[in-house]
């Protein structure tokens, strides 16, 4: 009714994409072994279910493949993935020919392999996901302001130049400048925007996370670092401007920039305190109290 579409993302494929905890099989990639065929039946099931819904803007094919620390990477399974990503587009097709169609890379130094891929005239509609975090392209609490705000516009740099290729999403990013999200500024989140002009469209990553969680993440070397509780990967936390914590429990000088300016929405849409109330209010008694 408010015109919400969506893009269905295969986020975790049988056998694990890229050996990550998101993909569902932590610590493995065996997908390039034996589950092509096994993420085609799962495309295939979905496109049964939904492919007909008016609400699919799009699919993306896989999350993330490859790694950067350890085999296979992403240019390593680069001629297999050509092979499902042709075989996934024509399962695509046969049910919907009017959605778009999103295949991911995740290093900037593979994109350059993609540009001659799965393009016009045999196949349309394709778009290009890029993730774009500066929290693991080594940013940290050191790093001068102006760095991180360079950071934000080197980001439409890259857009610009792959949108000549393919049409781009940027299907994640967020708050988390560095890794202990501490650097985020006002000036860091409108040039983000700015950069964005050049792309189709972007995604939060992620709606809402748990706020008293501990978050490991992975650093830009491919290792963990605990970066605590971490309400800038939330966006919903974000808009409340919930304050960040350090691992060891205590406040620090972090402050969420003013996101709404970007976020304007519609004016008669429900406030995210309208939308808690009446989800609390449809919470059985029982399950409330337990």
């Amino acid at each position: 009714a408010r015109g919400v579409v969506v893009l269905l993302d295969l986020h975790g494929a049988p056998g694990g994409q890229n050996g990550k905890e998101h993909s569902g099989c932590a610590g493995r990639a065996e997908w390039h072994r034996y589950s092509i065929d096994n993420s085609l039946a799962v495309l295939r099931r979905l496109m049964d279910e939904v492919g007909e819904h008016p609400a699919l803007w799009g699919v993306e094919l896989l999350n993330e493949p490859g790694d950067l620390s350890s085999a296979p990477r992403e240019d390593e399974m680069r001629p297999l993935l050509i092979e499902y990503y042709e075989a996934a587009y024509s399962l695509v097709r046969r049910r919907r020919a009017d959605v778009a169609v999103v295949f991911c890379v995740l290093y900037w130094f593979d994109l350059w392999g993609w540009v001659t891929q799965l393009r016009e005239p045999q196949f349309h509609n394709v778009f290009i996901d890029l993730h774009l975090y500066t929290a693991f392209d080594g940013l940290s609490e050191a790093t001068p302001d102006e760095t991180v705000v360079q950071a934000a516009r080197t980001f439409g740099c890259r857009l610009l130049q792959h949108a000549r290729h393919h049409p781009v999403v940027v299907g994640e990013w967020s708050l988390a400048v560095d890794e202990m999200g501490l650097k985020v500024s006002q000036r860091f989140v409108d040039t983000l925007f700015a950069s964005f002009a050049a792309a189709f469209g972007h995604f939060f990553w992620t709606l809402q996370m748990d706020a008293a969680a501990d978050m490991a993440e992975h650093d830009h070397l491919g290792g963990h670092v605990k970066i605590g509780q971490s309400p800038q990967w939330s966006l919903v936390q974000a808009l409340d401007a919930v304050p960040n914590r350090l691992p060891d429990g205590s406040a620090s000088s972090y402050r969420y920039p003013d996101l709404t300016r970007h976020f304007g929405g519609d004016p008669d849409a429900p406030t995210l305190a309208a939308l808690r109330s009446a989800a609390a209010s449809t919470v059985p008694a029982a399950a409330a109290a337990g």
